[in-house]
């Protein structure tokens, strides 16, 4: 990170030549990678307590200063370098709304895990029956796999509990989704999963796809 001195410069044309050199310079040295920002940049970002820029200057490793960068440092690690109100006032509603945020995303993994134990289901009825049933009539199907596949009842139960969980948050009588609901969800789908995917034969399976990246 380069830090141009706009102040020395006595025109905005002699300042847009020295960033165009500093890129060229980087450039053919290829595995140099440079981001520049002009004195008065930082010097307006320190002002409104930039929390990017704070922790820039908190971890950064200072390579060639003319004696204005490490001042700095000490002057943060010292406390005098406080955030603006503006800075505050923007952490708080961003926590805010990254909670609400979460919470949502709870309830799309909770229908999310509801279409991946139907995919297990379809599945398996595809197999046997030659049809793929929607969410209303697959109980009826499960109930055939049962007394005709050695299925056990209880499967059937757990796929209603699990239909009935994610219709509850939708029809919002379920108002506050918990991470009780996140758990209970995830393993229904997968007693579902493991149980069924044990009807079809080995050979349909297949290999089982990677693992995602974290």
């Amino acid at each position: 990170w380069v830090v141009v001195d706009d102040t020395a410069t006595k025109s905005s044309e002699d300042l847009d030549k020295i960033i165009s050199q500093l890129y060229l310079i980087a450039h053919e040295l290829k595995d140099l990678h440079i981001q520049s920002a002009t004195l008065t940049e930082v010097w307006q970002w320190l002002k409104a307590g930039s929390p990017e820029l704070l922790n820039f200057l908190r971890y950064s490793l200072v390579v060639y200063d003319t004696g204005f960068i490490k001042p700095i440092q000490r002057m943060l690690a010292m406390g005098l370098i406080p955030p603006s109100e503006e800075t505050i006032s923007l952490k708080a509603r961003a926590a805010s709304l990254r909670y609400r945020k979460i919470k949502q995303d709870m309830k799309s993994f909770i229908f999310e895990l509801r279409y991946t134990a139907m995919d297990m289901i379809q599945s398996v009825v595809m197999h046997y029956y030659k049809t793929a049933p929607d969410y209303k009539a697959a109980p009826e199907f499960l109930e055939k796999l049962v007394k005709e596949h050695g299925l056990e009842k209880v499967y059937v139960d757990k796929f209603k509990e699990l239909d009935k969980l994610w219709k509850d948050i939708d029809h919002k009588e379920i108002k506050e989704v918990t991470t009780d609901h996140l758990k209970r969800s995830l393993i229904l789908a997968k007693e579902i999963i493991d149980r069924l995917k044990k009807l079809l034969p080995e050979e349909l399976l297949g290999e089982e796809f990677p693992e995602p990246e974290e």
